[in-house]
């Protein structure tokens, strides 16, 4: 739970924000986050009316609240909320603030995200406290009550949403899918079968990619080599031996030792998502970029040991 406080003539007055009950939600079509924000407001005393009885409560008017999200250095969205709630005693309740996002913007944060996201907040109360004047009706002594004041109190929180709810049901609320990255080539009847199990590993590479769990992205990637650790040797040798692999040489002399050096390094890389803490490790571009090269690994690699059951 996040936690702080503004001050209103000197009196404290909480608030408080449960990440867990953040919603997302307007789909693709209307993006927004829905933040609940707790108040634990008290009333103040005192007096600014000279020889005109004492402050008894205070109204908060609106507020204004702005966000900054991973990836921006601005704000990120913005909302005003009107609220109106007159303060003569303690006063506790919640205040829904809608922030507006658009595809673009969640496309930023997804791209700078590792693991948790953190939200930044500014909020600015605004308020308007009220004073007592007295005055006589029909001979008889009263008081009104109207507001003689206004100011504003602001504050800033830091929230943490945990990467298994912004994944399993923000990014679905909010309607974002991650895109295809590259085409798998099709499968085939000569594509021997540890290949299909890469093929497989790399299909859920991709739906975790739509989701947005990028570390799940590239522990799959990592799983994808995994069937290719004994075949390497072989396929340098078929490949040197083959005049069809000609158009290798043409591209680089090293092609072979390109691949290999890539292959173990990817590996090693990607070791690191099955390594405690398993979250926070690589942001989305990290993702798109192992998951393209271990496809082109993968294929090609695939494609060539297909063909020395020719």
């Amino acid at each position: 739970m996040a936690i702080n406080n503004f001050a209103i003539r000197g009196v404290v007055q909480r608030f408080s924000i449960e990440p867990d009950q953040i919603k997302a939600v307007g789909g693709a079509a209307s993006p927004y986050l829905q933040i609940p924000l707790f108040l634990d407001l008290h009333p103040i005393a005192g007096s600014n009316i000279p020889n005109g009885g004492g402050i008894t409560s205070f109204v908060l008017t609106n507020i204004e609240a702005s966000m900054i999200l991973p990836g921006f250095q601005f704000k990120t969205a913005e909302t005003y909320k009107i609220c109106n709630r007159q303060v003569k005693h303690k006063n506790s309740f919640y205040l829904y603030l809608d922030f507006p996002l658009t595809k673009e913007k969640i496309l930023v944060i997804e791209n700078h995200r590792k693991g948790n996201l953190s939200i930044s907040l500014h909020l600015d109360f605004h308020f308007g406290i009220f004073g007592a004047m007295p005055f006589n009706t029909n001979y008889e002594p009263e008081k009104m009550e109207f507001i003689t004041e206004y100011g504003t109190s602001d504050a800033n929180v830091v929230i943490e949403i945990s990467q298994s709810q912004w994944v399993t049901t923000m990014l679905p609320g909010l309607g974002f899918q991650g895109f295809e990255v590259i085409e798998m080539p099709s499968a085939s009847e000569l594509i021997p079968g540890k290949y299909k199990a890469s093929l497989t590993e790399l299909t859920e590479a991709q739906k975790y990619f739509g989701q947005g769990d990028y570390d799940k992205v590239v522990a799959h990637c990592r799983s994808a080599l995994d069937p290719f650790n004994k075949v390497m040797p072989e396929l340098k040798e078929f490949i040197l031996s083959k005049s069809e692999f000609e158009w290798i040489d043409k591209i680089n002399s090293s092609t072979f030792d390109w691949l290999d050096t890539l292959w173990k390094q990817t590996k090693n890389f990607t070791s690191k998502a099955h390594h405690p803490p398993s979250t926070g490790h690589f942001d989305r571009h990290d993702a798109q970029i192992i998951y393209m090269v271990t496809t082109a690994i993968v294929a090609y690699i695939g494609t060539i040991d297909s063909q020395k059951e020719i």
